[in-house]
């Protein structure tokens, strides 16, 4: 069987397809970074830095500050200030717990695990969101 040469038509398609697939790799996202729910730019606790480095530790923060809030606005409409108290004042306490983490990320995941379960205590669980894919919330 004989080979015949290749046409230009034939490289222009085989190097355009090389270019596709090679910016296609290039632009395709390898992972998305969700911001924590403070603004990075302004950490100065160590703690803090760690999170804004971290993009699971990001992710939980902002799951959080999401839940956390969701229940203050739920507590302050309900006119339940003993509830609204005990989230302001365990608020506190989460924070000053946390910052003594420093850089050390997993003690940051238990601090922030031990008060998911303190929220779960006092107000339940939270809400699926609409893209809930079965995977827990922070």
């Amino acid at each position: 069987m004989q080979q015949y040469p290749l046409r230009r038509i034939d490289i222009a398609i085989r190097i355009a397809f090389v270019v596709v697939v090679c910016a296609g790799v290039w632009l395709w996202p390898k992972t998305v970074h969700v911001s924590p729910s403070f603004d990075c730019t302004r950490a100065t606790v160590p703690t803090q830095k760690v999170i804004c480095r971290d993009s699971d530790l990001a992710k939980i923060d902002a799951d959080y500050a999401v839940y956390y809030a969701d229940n203050l606005t739920a507590a302050a409409i309900a006119g339940d200030r003993a509830t609204l108290d005990a989230l302001i004042t365990g608020e506190r306490e989460f924070l000053n717990v946390r910052d003594r983490c420093a850089e050390n990320k997993f003690c940051v995941m238990q601090v922030y695990g031990k008060r998911e379960g303190q929220l779960r205590e006092l107000v339940g669980l939270p809400l699926p969101s609409p893209n809930f894919s079965g995977a827990r919330p922070f």
